[in-house]
């Protein structure tokens, strides 16, 4: 961004509060707001827990599906024009949930929010990497901001307008994300900008991408470090709660020590590739890694209230942060027109490792040691991580050098 004058780099900023917005509406509503309004759902469309984790993996798939092709789209069509298809589908999708309520209709719109969500997430990334080629560590962390901050409006907003409006009851919140989606696609569509580079190299063939990107052996160590990282990613979430509760820890407490690991994890991804624009990539994901290696083991060593607590606020302060770090690595390895493309590509190892990574965990906690092997396997993934973290190197035209220790500013 070196060309730019201080009122473009002003403007180019607002870039970065669209794209925490377009997250919050993305992964905070269309992903992770089910979780909360789930119960609700099932107890109106009388569900069994079978029908409605099928619904869950219905959104979890259309983004799996999409991931790798969105990244394809951009390359060819441009990032902001993709932002928007995607934006637009999560709008519809969204409002589409709470218009109407029967199971086909609602499986239909959790997995078109799946696809709109990896249509917004890769592209925007590559959009506004563009514009902040000397600061896309931290750039990247504000956006992944964005689902924390969705995720704690979920919190707060389902059950006060459930419970202020019983006669639609769960379809409220839908409805209003809806709403705010679509105000958010109309905001990105008057303000978001195609950076320079992309604008010039839209129209890229099919073989230059899988030169450039799927062959390519630095980005394929970026997908396995992604990989690493994606099998332990959920297991924290999804056992973190039963763990303490198995250990006399009241609920109440336990759901506070859980909500303090989500609070954090909003500052984690903008601190950590703040730390790595400076230090480095490898530097700042090897040290990263090791502490959240801790961090996982701290339950198994110490399994009481202050065990967790400390847990929660390592993890919390750091895995948010790792993912940020290995996308930004992504887009190192790659010029200007295939960051999207590399990253949708790196990011369906990260959703397969998701997707094992659950039920292996659980596994081990009914077949081997309980709780504590679970967070065994997930602290020996994240070290596992770390050799493949050393040996990653900066390309000749990454602006950030993975491992550099000096600061490069804009000039």
């Amino acid at each position: 961004m070196s060309n730019l004058t201080g009122d473009n780099r002003a403007a180019s900023w607002w870039f970065v509060i669209v794209g925490i917005l377009l997250n919050v509406a993305a992964l905070g509503f269309a992903r992770f707001a089910y979780g909360v309004i789930m119960p609700f759902m099932m107890n109106d469309m009388r569900l069994s827990y079978g029908q409605a984790g099928l619904l869950g993996t219905a959104t979890a798939s259309g983004y799996l599906s999409m991931v790798m092709f969105a990244g394809a789209m951009t390359a060819k069509w441009g990032a902001k024009r993709v932002v928007l298809w995607g934006s637009t589908l999560v709008s519809l999708s969204l409002l589409g949930l709470g218009l109407l309520s029967f199971y086909a209709w609602s499986f239909t719109m959790m997995l078109l929010a799946g696809v709109g969500t990896a249509m917004i997430f890769t592209p925007l990334v590559a959009l506004l990497v563009g514009w902040f080629p000397n600061k896309r560590g931290v750039v990247i962390g504000f956006i992944g901001s964005g689902a924390g901050i969705g995720s704690l409006l979920n919190g707060y907003l389902i059950p006060f307008l459930i419970d202020s409006f019983p006669r639609w009851g769960w379809r409220v919140p839908w409805i209003l994300f809806g709403l705010i989606a679509c105000c958010i696609t109309l905001l990105a569509a008057v303000i978001l900008r195609n950076p320079p580079e992309l604008q010039k190299r839209v129209g890229v063939t099919r073989q230059d991408a899988f030169r450039e990107v799927y062959k390519k052996k630095e980005v394929l160590l970026v997908a396995v470090i992604y990989f690493f990282n994606g099998l332990p990613y959920m297991v924290c979430m999804t056992f973190l709660f039963g763990f303490m509760v198995e250990r006399q820890i009241d609920p109440a407490a336990a759901g506070q020590i859980v909500a303090l690991g989500g609070l954090i994890s909003i500052t984690s991804g903008p601190v950590w590739g703040y730390v790595s624009d400076k230090i480095g990539r490898r530097l700042a994901l090897v040290v990263g890694l090791a502490i959240t290696t801790v961090g996982m083991l701290i339950p198994v060593l110490a399994p009481g209230f202050l065990g967790f607590l400390t847990s929660q606020i390592i993890i919390g302060f750091t895995v948010g942060g790792m993912l940020s770090l290995i996308q930004a690595s992504s887009t190192d390895q790659v010029r200007p027109v295939f960051m999207g493309a590399s990253l949708g590509y790196v990011t369906v190892f990260f959703a397969v490792g998701q997707l094992l990574g659950p039920g292996i965990a659980g596994y081990l906690i009914d077949r081997v040691g309980g709780f504590p092997s679970a967070f065994l396997f997930a602290a020996l993934m994240f070290l596992i991580a770390v050799p493949f973290a050393m040996r990653l190197r900066p390309p000749a035209h990454s602006p950030i050098p993975v491992g550099r220790t000096e600061y490069q500013r804009e000039v």
